[in-house]
């Protein structure tokens, strides 16, 4: 056993999470939690002064739904805080507490003291706020966050490092239980480049049992000449019937033609049956979305001069439904690949960050990471000792640690960003500096110029937005940062200004303004208002760090 505790690699899923790590022989594994399941309920119950979660939590929003946090994947990067005895709980505080949970069951498993250094998987098409608010868990936590990657490129490393042979261009289809994303990929053993990606960050599982719920209370209403409003509004009730949908209803439904639910309250008691083709019927609008945006996405790649695709991944605990294979096969002409769908996102994270740790300590002990054989024998015997080292831990001679090393893997952005600008009318506009589905990273620079006669200054307004057009409306994007350009004296119109933006390969975005006259420029801070900071940031990783989490 190492003396360092392992990287791990975690798909913090809206639904349920999962947690793995390479192990000694090389291969990505997931670690079991303390109930010993391979997944863990992305729940939490705050009870009595205590933090639960997992699986008793999720239990217990049958019980004390109003004590009971689920979904808050969702609330990521916005402006949301749950309310218990007298406190307000950002979503990060929430998500850190799950973090905090996988962390220690994993090092309770692995029979280490804690588990510190992560990669965490986000959905593909979040955005900077998101993406943010996930590293700022991730250190209320008290991890150290490597790196956060797309779920779908995180699944295409698990099925190239598995299955994989040659080179192939593959259709990721992730429907998890919260969100959904598609991306187009370039995979070989060894190289992951992404080609385009699409998605929704609210159309999940949790769409397919809301419209379960509907048609139970539907149902039920009629039964009993209730009020639906009344059911709608009683949390115990709607528990009940959420957690009959996803486990009565939607799950037997993957394997039987039929099944059925009771309904109780006020004395009355109603058995609802639903077919499997009547689920169908309910959501099939729901299913038809994923494929317009799958369609979409396979529209832009052509633009990239990619027509076709080898294989369809279906990746995603919702992708088991039977009407997503059927329907997936119909539209696309190929019958898909079920593909570790609970487990994939995490055994690929695993993998990144197994690559990440690995090259870290070489180049740290090396100051160099190589990458050929003619390189090694160039080094002297204290440098090929600690190559040798490495590759032993792994079972692997010096040539197969050199291969793993190799591993690389491309992105693309999931938003456009831009800035807002006047057009020769006046009126306000954005022009975008970087289109979605760019490769990262990516520094475009453009010229602006001052709108009016002798301003002394100019504001720098930093938006993001979803379309792939040069010019939007202000409308059409949210705004995620700003910063102003002082001149120091008065400029005369059209003042050349040149504004660079700076995407990262993780999504992190620089800008910097400079006005050519005078030199002055301002680097613009992105800080997204809904993501957690200062005085609140630091409450959250004091609060957390006094809490033991319970399971």
């Amino acid at each position: 056993m190492r003396k360092d505790p392992p990287v791990v690699g975690i798909d913090l899923g809206t639904t349920y999470s999962c947690v793995a790590r390479v192990d000694e022989t090389g291969k990505a594994v997931v670690i079991k939690n303390f109930e010993g399941d391979n997944t863990t309920p992305s729940v939490v119950l705050f009870e009595d002064g205590n933090v639960v979660v997992g699986k008793t939590a999720k239990e217990s929003s049958k019980l004390d739904p109003d004590n009971v946090v689920s979904f808050i994947k969702r609330r990521m990067g916005r402006d949301y805080t749950f309310q218990h005895a007298g406190k307000s709980y950002r979503p990060e505080e929430i998500s850190a507490y799950i973090l905090k949970k996988l962390a220690s069951d994993s090092a309770q498993a692995l029979g280490y003291e804690a588990i510190t250094d992560v990669v965490i998987t986000v959905p593909a098409y979040f955005g900077i706020s998101e993406r943010e608010a996930t590293r700022e868990a991730g250190r209320i936590a008290g991890l150290n966050v490597l790196e956060i990657i797309n779920e779908p490129t995180a699944a295409a490393i698990s099925y190239g490092m598995s299955d994989l042979t040659g080179e192939k261009i593959i259709l990721v289809y992730d429907l998890g239980g919260g969100t959904f994303d598609v991306t187009l990929m370039k995979v070989s053993p060894v190289s992951f480049d992404v080609i385009v990606t699409d998605g929704h960050n609210e159309l999940g599982g949790k769409n397919w049992d809301d419209r379960i719920v509907r048609h139970l209370v539907t149902k039920f209403a009629e039964a009993t000449d209730s009020a639906e409003d009344d059911l709608y509004n009683d949390p115990q009730t709607m528990a009940d019937l959420q957690y009959g949908a996803e486990f009565n209803i939607k799950r037997r439904l993957t394997a039987r033609e039929k099944a059925e639910v009771v309904v109780q309250r006020d004395g009355n008691r109603e058995r609802i049956e639903v077919t499997r083709q009547g689920f169908d019927d309910l959501t099939s609008d729901l299913l038809a979305q994923t494929i317009d945006i799958t369609r979409k996405a396979l529209t832009e790649a052509k633009k990239k001069g990619f027509d076709r695709f080898d294989e369809i991944i279906l990746v995603g605990g919702s992708s088991r439904m039977p009407q997503v294979l059927q329907r997936v096969e119909q539209e696309f002409g190929m019958a898909p690949r079920l593909f570790d769908p609970d487990e994939a996102v995490a055994r690929g994270a695993a993998i990144v960050a197994e690559n990440r740790s690995l090259m870290k300590r070489i180049h740290e002990a090396l100051g160099q990471v190589p990458t050929t054989e003619e390189e090694v024998r160039k080094m002297d015997a204290r440098q090929r000792s600690v190559l040798e080292s490495e590759a032993r831990e792994r079972g692997l001679d010096v040539k197969a640690l050199l291969g793993s090393m190799a591993m690389t893997d491309t992105a693309v952005c999931a938003k456009s960003f831009g800035i807002v600008s006047m057009d020769e009318d006046g009126r306000e506009q954005v022009t975008n500096l970087i289109l979605r589905n760019t490769t990262l990273p990516r520094e475009m620079e453009k010229q602006f110029g001052t709108f009016s006669e002798g301003q002394t200054e100019v504001q720098i307004q930093i938006m993001e937005n979803e379309l792939t057009e040069e010019t939007v409306e202000v409308g059409m994007c949210k705004q995620i940062g700003s910063g102003s350009l002082i001149f120091g004296r008065a400029m005369p119109k059209g003042t050349p200004i040149d504004v660079t933006f700076t995407l990262k390969r993780d999504g992190t975005l620089g800008i910097t303004a400079r006005e050519r006259v005078t030199g002055n420029h301002v680097n613009v801070t992105v800080e997204t208002a809904n993501v957690i900071r200062g005085a609140e940031l630091d409450e959250a990783i004091r609060r957390t760090a006094g809490v033991t989490v319970l399971s």
